[in-house]
């Protein structure tokens, strides 16, 4: 290769040759590019960024010769291939000074090379809209080689021309500083992996979002410690933590702290009291991150442990009616328990623990009340109000207002199905119906069995609660929850389905209360019960044959039918046997003997 002037006339200003690896002229395409510069007021090179322009594309012949005219002053790059399309060469750098100058080059067709790598937009929270390490753009400087990463971070450059290269990488969303590889040697027919390449955030855009924002309470001490992974940003200088209470702003805070964890005393505020707190990062320019609502952090306010002499306080209130003091209302308390049980615990009826009457100025006051939190109502006549999660710690703790109002109702139904009918129920009756956290409760009506028992709710101040069913025998059945129950004033909620109880799996299977005898003869009884639904373990069934004493005498195979002939050819007319049926569930679980309407076998006595 070679600089200079040209001997040849009409000022080319760029000529040269394909030729292979041997040395001997190739026929292929040429093509012209111009390149990027660095600006002079740039204070970092950015030209490998730039993608190169193709000005012109040439054609060689069999001789390998290929000319560019009149080219204005500039940077160029010069790129062969040969006519197969599988071997590269590129000249880089090529100045054209002014319209006289002539450069001459020859390229070297070889085998391209590959370069493999790894590029990640760093540690930090991602900016909105982008997710992953997908899009990221890696340029091979001075050359029209370019890839985008997939959501791992990975890219790969195929058919680069041997050469040294400067490889440029940046992210299209603009949160991100560019970074480059200096000295890149692209090798003829190799692949080359490169250095895991980390993107840093831009010194001039608004910090990342702060992440991993956690909190410890320490109620003994009333303190919040709020903990953050760090942000990696080159021109960090502090982190902002703010803490707001809505209904209190003289309690808003700001501390600025440099360290990943800050602790709040909170020992002044009202225990239980809700508050947001919300980290973000500064840099040095004084651009705050921008932290999404996501991030804020809810904390509720410790509650502190209770000095008091025996844990006693007093709950004390007013009872209003059209925002007037009211006299004479009837006020109850009711204390709710401390640990609820799972969700498949028994329901806790709520029942009084207090009452009072209200003065003239319609105020209350219970006094030596233990700690711990209350339901409170206030009654009268028609009208009522009720207050749920009302907390005394040992101090004096006035409840809001109870501004008592017209009541309303729930109603609807709830059945067993057929799953169960105890000796003291027959049919849907004496299921429990109830509003969590309150006293309101009932008791289904009767009525047949899987037609569902009517119950009523009444007396309800307007709001909205979560209805709690339970059905006896005990163990047998699990409390189901409906959540969302509204009631209005002067009006009766109706529940649209039949609320179904929920049968316990850990139970033995149910029985059947409801087996009778459809036919006989000499030979065979047939009998015949009605199936059980919303068993989730039923398999099947089971028909037992007792002697006068109870004794098993013959047995069915597991059946899947509610129905079953017993053979009886075998036994001596006037023989007197009774027939019981079992459910069998899927682990060949057997329940209680079962039979007619009162529980008891069917007899039967061979003509």
């Amino acid at each position: 290769m070679s600089d200079g002037p040209s001997t040849e006339t009409g000022n080319p200003n760029l000529e040269g040759t394909l030729r292979d690896v041997q040395g001997n002229p190739a026929a292929g395409t040429v093509k012209l590019f111009r390149v990027a510069v660095k600006a002079p007021a740039d204070t970092v090179d950015n030209s490998a960024l730039v993608p190169p322009v193709l000005i012109k594309t040439a054609a060689a012949g069999a001789d390998g010769r290929f000319r560019f005219d009149s080219l204005p002053a500039a940077k160029y790059a010069v790129e062969g291939v040969d006519a197969a399309g599988r071997n590269f060469g590129l000249v880089p750098g090529l100045q054209v000074a002014g319209a006289k100058d002539t450069l001459q080059r020859i390229l070297i067709l070889k085998l391209p090379a590959r370069l493999l790598g790894t590029v990640t937009r760093g540690p930090n929270a991602l900016p909105p809209g982008v997710a992953g390490n997908g899009g990221i753009v890696v340029r091979v400087g001075g050359a029209d080689r370019f890839a985008y990463s997939d959501s791992a971070g990975s890219f790969a450059l195929e058919n680069v021309p041997e050469g040294v290269y400067r490889i440029a990488f940046a992210a299209p969303d603009g949160h991100y500083e560019p970074k480059y590889l200096d000295s890149v040697r692209a090798v003829s027919g190799d692949t080359l992996r490169l250095p895991p390449v980390e993107l840093d955030w831009s010194r001039f855009q608004p910090p990342p979002a702060v992440a991993g924002l956690s909190v410890r309470i320490d109620s003994a001490a009333g303190t919040v410690r709020l903990g953050w992974r760090p942000v990696k940003l080159a021109n960090l200088a502090h982190y902002e933590v703010s803490r707001k209470d809505s209904l209190d702003a003289a309690n808003d805070r700001t501390w600025t702290v440099t360290d990943t964890f800050c602790t709040d005393t909170v020992k002044a505020l009202p225990a239980g009291r809700a508050l947001v707190y919300r980290v973000v990062a500064v840099n040095a320019l004084g651009n705050r991150g921008q932290a999404e609502p996501s991030h804020d952090l809810p904390v509720t306010v410790p509650v502190p442990a209770d000095t008091s002499a025996g844990g006693q306080g007093a709950l004390a209130g007013v009872v209003t009616f059209n925002r007037s003091p009211l006299p004479g209302a009837l006020v109850s308390i009711y204390a709710v328990p401390a640990a609820p049980g799972s969700p498949d615990s028994l329901p806790r009826t709520l029942k009084a623990v207090n009452s009072a009457v209200t003065g003239a100025d319609g105020r209350y006051r219970f006094d030596k009340t233990p700690a711990g939190r209350y339901t409170v109502t206030a009654m009268s006549g028609d009208l009522a109000a009720i207050r749920m999660g009302v907390e005394v710690r040992g101090l004096i703790a006035l409840s809001d207002s109870l501004e008592v109002a017209a009541t309303g109702s729930v109603e609807g139904r709830a059945t067993r199905d057929s799953l169960w009918v105890s000796t003291g129920a027959k049919g849907d009756d004496f299921i429990h119906a109830g509003l969590a956290g309150t006293p309101y409760e009932a008791f289904t009506d009767y009525a047949p069995q899987g037609t569902g028992g009517l119950f009523r709710l009444k007396g309800i101040p307007e709001g909205t609660y979560a209805l709690v069913i339970h059905a006896g025998p005990e163990g047998y059945f699990l409390p189901d929850t409906v959540p969302g129950i509204q009631v209005l004033a002067g009006s009766i909620t109706t529940l649209p389905a039949t609320l179904k109880a929920r049968y316990n799996p850990n139970a033995p299977p149910p029985k059947i209360n409801n087996l009778v005898m459809t036919a006989y003869s000499r030979a065979s009884v047939s009998l015949a019960w009605r199936p059980v639904t919303g068993y989730p373990l039923l398999q099947g069934y089971r028909v037992l044959r007792l002697d006068g004493a109870s004794r098993e005498t013959a047995r069915s195979t597991v059946l899947t039918s509610a129905s079953y002939a017993d053979d009886v050819s075998a036994l001596a007319p006037g023989t007197r046997v009774f027939y019981v049926v079992k459910v069998v569930g899927l682990s060949g679980r057997e329940g209680e003997n079962g039979g007619d309407a009162s529980g008891l076998p069917i007899p039967f006595t061979v003509p």
